[in-house]
């Protein structure tokens, strides 16, 4: 007979199964609760835990050993962790993960989000004729109080773009948030439309690898079509400098899923965001 048992975090090193421990996908210290399942020994858990950044939904995440799955000890789980919680749950799956995904929705969860990670090759950026180039101006380039106001916007969007899904940390101040969303970015690869908009731009980032350039944070005023333009000119600016570009493109945000029709990936899985809401638990 399974019994379910909650533990502290604090005593986790000692009630923990070493084996179980091993997928905590948290750290200790941001759990808010976790139960476990036992059946002469321990056979699954559940956890719940808090992302600093986006505290108001309680990230999820259950276990169950491959010899005691479809046996409904997963929803015995889920059931006792909701009973304490007080704000949504959210897990993200791969989306090719259908037991994970069935579960989930079985659960009251529905999809807020899709991501596509994935990198571009320079052969997949097409040459730029002189004609259909845009001038480009580098974030190197801007004034203190240009760079001021595109870090503003960089905030702004984030903010809106997460809004739907996790939102973003309110107590957290804006230069703790720019520590956190400017930290390794290329300033010089980094590019604004022109010094007239400055909410339009793209963000780069540098990486352990010095061949590859990340794509981040990007957005567009209210011009679409001129926003392609911009892109793909950065893009034929950049091709022959970098072996690649890594692309992570979320569903909510308009102006990365422009970067997704300009770049289409080949063959990716996306990595899905649930959120269960509290009034559905």
């Amino acid at each position: 007979m399974t019994e379910y048992v909650a533990i502290a975090k604090e005593a986790l090193d000692e009630q923990l199964d070493p084996l179980l421990k091993q997928t905590l996908p948290c750290r200790p210290e941001t759990i808010k609760q976790i139960v476990v399942a036992k059946n002469k020994t321990q056979i699954g858990y559940g956890v719940t835990w808090e992302n600093r950044y986006h505290p108001y939904c309680d990230e999820i995440f259950i276990y169950v050993v491959p010899d005691f799955r479809r046996e409904h000890i997963g929803s015995e789980i889920i059931d006792r962790l909701k009973k304490e919680v007080t704000q949504p749950l959210m897990r993200s799956v791969d989306a090719d993960n259908k037991a994970a995904v069935g579960f989930l929705r079985a659960h009251g969860f529905a999809l807020k989000r899709r991501c596509w990670e994935y990198d571009v090759t320079p052969e997949q950026i097409p040459d730029l004729s002189d004609a259909d180039k845009l001038p480009l101006v580098s974030w190197a380039d801007l004034s203190p109080d240009e760079l001021v106001t595109v870090k503003n916007a960089l905030l702004e969007h984030y903010r809106s773009t997460h809004e739907s899904v996790s939102p973003m940390n309110a107590d957290m101040t804006k230069e703790e948030w720019f520590n956190v969303m400017l930290d390794h970015l290329d300033m010089t690869y980094s590019y604004v439309y022109s010094h007239d908009d400055l909410t339009t731009f793209v963000t780069t980032y540098d990486t352990t690898d010095k061949k590859k350039l990340e794509i981040g944070y990007v957005n567009f005023k209210e011009d679409e079509e001129a926003f392609g333009v911009f892109v793909t000119t950065i893009m034929g600016h950049l091709k022959n400098r970098f072996e690649s570009f890594g692309l992570e493109i979320d569903s909510t945000d308009a102006a990365a899923m422009v970067l997704l029709e300009l770049y289409p990936p080949v063959a990716v899985v996306t990595f899905d965001a649930y959120v269960a809401a509290k009034s559905s638990q």
